[in-house]
């Protein structure tokens, strides 16, 4: 449930009522009024496990949030005008999802506070700076439009299950990745330096495989390694500049049982179809209720 303006009473108490009934139920506030960047809504609900105010972007503190319960297990810290101080919210020891867009402050700190977290998701940050502090609970993360140029950082992610990289800068080769043993899950997106993908042939658990917008793979032998990857059932590539030819060595692969392919023209998506004979992936949500993970964005 969301809300941009101020309710009365009346309808905070009736909403409070409603989310303590269902506590699934996220709460979001997001806009511009001053009012409602204050916070101090949060009064009403003692009890709440999921929020969210990305978007409202006129917070200044995040004091406020202190008022809410440790039982906490959702937070989207998402877009405000000013990056905030997480300082003030190190309190909540019990959440499984987070999402931070650049707040940078205290962040290392709220890693470390949450040894339950399960799903991350990094919005515009520096990342070499705070994937050490990820703790080894985490089975889904979500990195976005941030910087990355350390070669070590998988060691900090051992756990991973799911894993989307997208528009990170100083990402120019994964050859690590096949490190992160659990991995079923993996999406490579906007990565404009990146011009190789990974030996897959070690890459023993992965189901999943999504390519999107990786304008610099642009080689015939490009998908070849993946003909290696022992376990993959599905493959999305699109907005490329993939040759059709780069498929033809996943012509018969054991276990990939769905394709979809955008390749900037209807005719080579055709071509592709007729070459595989493949029906499409499945869709995001459905993918992640399979395997049982919680993806963030």
């Amino acid at each position: 449930m969301q809300f941009e303006q101020p309710l009365t009473a009346d309808g905070y108490r009736a909403l409070a009522s409603i989310i303590q009934d269902n506590p699934q139920i996220t709460l979001r506030a997001y806009g511009s009024d001053r009012e409602l960047a204050e916070l101090r809504f949060l009064e009403w609900f003692p009890g709440l496990r999921r929020f969210s105010f990305a978007h409202l972007y006129g917070v200044e503190s995040l004091e406020p949030l202190a008022r809410l319960a440790p039982e906490l297990e959702f937070l989207n810290a998402g877009e405000t005008k000013k990056a905030l101080d997480l300082g003030p919210i190190t309190q909540l020891t019990n959440l499984k999802e987070l999402r931070v867009v650049s707040h940078r402050k205290g962040l290392t700190e709220l890693l470390e506070a949450n040894s339950g977290l399960r799903s991350l998701a990094l919005w515009r940050l520096p990342l070499d700076r705070y994937l050490p502090a990820i703790p080894p609970s985490v089975d889904a993360l979500a990195l976005t439009l941030g910087s990355l140029t350390a070669d070590q950082w998988p060691d900090a992610v051992g756990n991973l299950r799911y894993l989307a990289i997208r528009g990170v800068r100083g990402v120019n080769e994964l050859k690590r990745l096949n490190e992160i043993e659990a991995l079923e899950w993996l999406w490579l997106d906007d990565l404009t330096k990146l011009s190789e993908l990974p030996d897959f042939a070690q890459f023993r658990a992965l189901l999943r495989l999504d390519l999107t917008g990786l304008k610099s793979l642009r080689e015939a032998d490009a998908l070849r390694s993946l003909s290696r990857a022992p376990r993959i059932e599905e493959l999305l590539v699109a907005d490329s500049r993939l040759p059709v030819e780069a498929f033809r060595p996943l012509v018969g692969h054991p276990t990939l049982n769905r394709v979809g392919a955008g390749l900037g023209s209807e005719r080579r998506n055709d071509q592709v179809d007729e070459l595989l004979g493949k029906p499409i992936p499945s869709s995001f949500r459905d993918f992640a209720a399979r395997i049982r993970v919680t993806q963030m964005l």
